[in-house]
């Protein structure tokens, strides 16, 4: 299937085998080593587990990765966006999510946070559906998350550091402009 110059764009994109991952259990962190991964994709369906430290409620979640990957573009985004934006929100999510795992969360408690600030938006079904959309809303987006699976960005062979935004009007910035350090592939674009 060919993908939309948007999800191209992101960067080199390459399949992060789930296989790789444990199911839920006692042991909710993920730990797989970069040169463990593999330019193909599995057919296997499991999922890792995840913990989540939600804001302002004081207490940690644990769910499947890809579960989590939907909550947070339905609190990045609005669901009604083109498909492959959602697509490319999805595997910039995914990565963003692994690579923040694979270098040691800095939460004590968990491997993410639902704060947007310090991590990434994040929603339940149940709150979205109670405050911001519909059925069809998350089965768009559960779509998007599905049709990458597994799918991440990589930059020599590394989970690339996937930060976005919500608004650029119309060009990004450089990472040195940023944070003080060149990334070669946060560069500005229009």
């Amino acid at each position: 299937m060919k993908r939309s110059g948007l999800l191209l764009a992101l960067a080199l994109v390459i399949v992060l085998p789930a296989a790789l991952f444990g199911r839920c259990g006692k042991d909710n962190n993920i730990h797989v080593p970069i040169e463990t991964m593999e330019v193909e994709k599995k057919t296997d369906n499991s999922m890792s587990c995840i913990s989540i430290k939600v804001k302002d409620k004081n207490q940690i979640i644990s769910m499947e990765l890809e579960e989590y990957i939907s909550g947070v573009v339905l609190g990045e985004m609005p669901a009604d966006f083109e498909m492959e934006a959602l697509k490319a929100q999805v595997v910039a999510t995914r990565t963003y999510t692994l690579r923040k795992i694979l270098k040691q969360s800095k939460h004590d408690d968990a491997d993410v946070c639902t704060d947007a600030s310090c991590c990434q938006a994040y929603i339940s079904r149940q709150d979205y559906l109670e405050t911001r959309g519909t059925e069809e809303d998350i089965e768009r987006i559960n779509s998007a998350v599905k049709d990458t699976e597994s799918e991440v960005i990589t930059y020599k062979g590394e989970l690339i550091e996937a930060t976005y935004f919500s608004c650029s009007g119309g060009i990004t910035e450089d990472s040195v402009a940023v944070w003080g350090t060149d990334v070669p592939y946060l560069q500005s674009v229009v």
